[in-house]
């Protein structure tokens, strides 16, 4: 019983679950994983295009680097940071999938 006198509802077992939602979906995953490694680079080049760096070309500095420096070095880190943990995970994925076929 909770504080308010109601019976505690027990949490819902795998098992009860519909059997849709009871098996993952690698093949889907692997493919969402894949369609993010093409669109990193694709993003990384528009977000370092003139219309958009040329938001950050005006005056002002952070930490006594022109705003842009900051702003170009920034996308260049996401993109590499966003590339690694992809790449991580498309690994993973395809172990995970010669784990299975053996």
């Amino acid at each position: 019983m909770t504080e308010g006198g109601e019976a505690e509802q027990p949490a819902v077992s795998k098992s009860e679950l519909p059997r849709f939602a009871q098996t993952r979906r690698p093949k889907r995953d692997r493919s969402r994983r894949h369609d993010a490694a093409l669109l990193v680079p694709l993003g990384g080049a528009i977000a370092l295009l003139p219309p958009f760096a040329g938001f950050f070309a005006r005056p002002g500095e952070v930490f006594g680097l022109p705003l842009v420096v900051v702003y170009l070095f920034g996308v260049w880190l996401a993109i590499i940071l966003v590339s690694i943990r992809l790449t991580r995970l498309l690994q993973q994925a395809q172990d995970d999938t010669h784990d299975t076929e053996r």
